[in-house]
């Protein structure tokens, strides 16, 4: 298959887990003259998605209810439609499906038009998509191995796609970027996407019992918190820190951090893994699934790493000071293939 000729979509909308490795994707198999096509549910207005690098078409969509079944039925089919008239258009040689409901029409119009689709699931507990469509896909990519109790035959292990920079930047340059000491150990403290109150509240008080001497905090709390707020309550502790609500270069964050606490979702759990980073997880508690709970456990399982449940256990100050005085070291990582990287050389070439 000549590359140049190669015209993908990429099926992905929803939330920054779904589609920060997708816009990765998507970069890498463009910078390889792979034609791309995001195709998806709300990608007009999400604040996760570049709008103006990538060309994208909107399909209407709606979970799945008993409650609005009819909302169901009606959106599904108008966004399959849509899909079939887009495929009639200029067909793509793969559809790559990241789950979620904004991409089942898509799937769906897919399969009916019979081409070929891959799957891309980095959680532990696949979306209800996910589990369908892996026993119809050509096959499922998946970050953890326990994933594969739960979908279709066809699996394979990859990484999960990360820029193709991140491994690279300079540690200076990355503690310049934050405003922060190179010669202290770096805390850092995020939520994901979009946040984290339990990490922006109650593990920060907790945070009283590090040193100022020897550590300082990285706090990315997410998308319409309080910068202010955290950075006083850091004051009064007299523990240095940069606290913002977002941040694009997640992997200069992850370059500096000697430690982190934060949730278990699957994009988190792919950069805690990549740099190597001792962790206390912990997992959203209504997550679907319980998925970032499996995820958390998959994860200590790899590297010295804990788990801390909100609402379920105590003596949070200790897990965190066990955390920073521990001098377990990460261990070798693994390397797989990349998600990028296997689409490129089984489907694009």
């Amino acid at each position: 298959m000549n590359a140049r000729k190669t015209y993908v979509w990429i099926a992905a909308a929803g939330t920054g887990g779904h589609l920060f490795p997708a816009q990765t994707l998507a970069k890498y198999l463009e910078h390889r003259q792979v034609s791309c096509l995001f195709v998806g549910k709300g990608l007009t207005t999400n604040a996760f998605f570049a709008k103006d690098m990538f060309a994208f078409e909107e399909i209407c969509a709606a979970p799945c209810s008993l409650r609005k079944i009819y909302m169901f039925c009606k959106e599904t089919w108008r966004g399959i439609r849509k899909t079939m008239a887009l495929l009639r258009i200029r067909r793509p040689s793969l559809v790559v499906g990241f789950g979620s409901y904004h991409t089942f029409p898509v799937l769906v119009g897919a399969l009916l038009k019979r081409v070929p689709v891959v799957l891309f699931e980095a959680n532990v507990m696949p979306g209800r998509v996910i589990r369908l469509f892996s026993y119809l896909s050509r096959c499922t990519a998946v970050q953890f191995v326990e994933a594969k109790a739960h979908l279709g035959k066809r699996c394979v292990v990859v990484d999960v796609p990360l820029p193709s920079d991140a491994m690279s930047v300079d540690k200076q340059e990355a503690y310049r970027h934050f405003g922060l000491d190179a010669k202290k150990k770096t805390l850092l403290l995020v939520g994901g996407s979009l946040g984290a109150q339990f990490i922006n509240t109650e593990v920060a008080k907790a945070l009283h019992v590090l040193d100022p001497s020897v550590w300082q905090v990285l706090h990315i709390g997410g998308r319409g918190v309080s910068c202010e707020e955290i950075q006083a309550r850091y004051k009064t502790m007299h523990l240095p820190s940069s606290v913002i609500a977002f941040s694009k270069e997640m992997h200069y964050a992850w370059k500096i951090a000697d430690r982190a606490i934060c949730r278990a979702g699957a994009v988190t759990c792919a950069e805690i893994l990549a740099f190597n980073v001792p962790s206390l997880l912990i997992p959203y508690p209504l997550a679907k699934d319980n998925h970032q709970l499996h995820n958390a456990r998959a994860l200590v399982c790899r590297m010295p790493s804990s788990m801390w449940q909100e609402q379920k256990e105590g003596f949070l100050e200790d897990k965190i000071q066990k955390l920073c005085t521990s001098s377990s070291l990460p261990q070798e990582r693994h390397i797989t293939c990349s998600l990028e990287s296997w689409i490129y050389q089984e489907f694009c070439q």
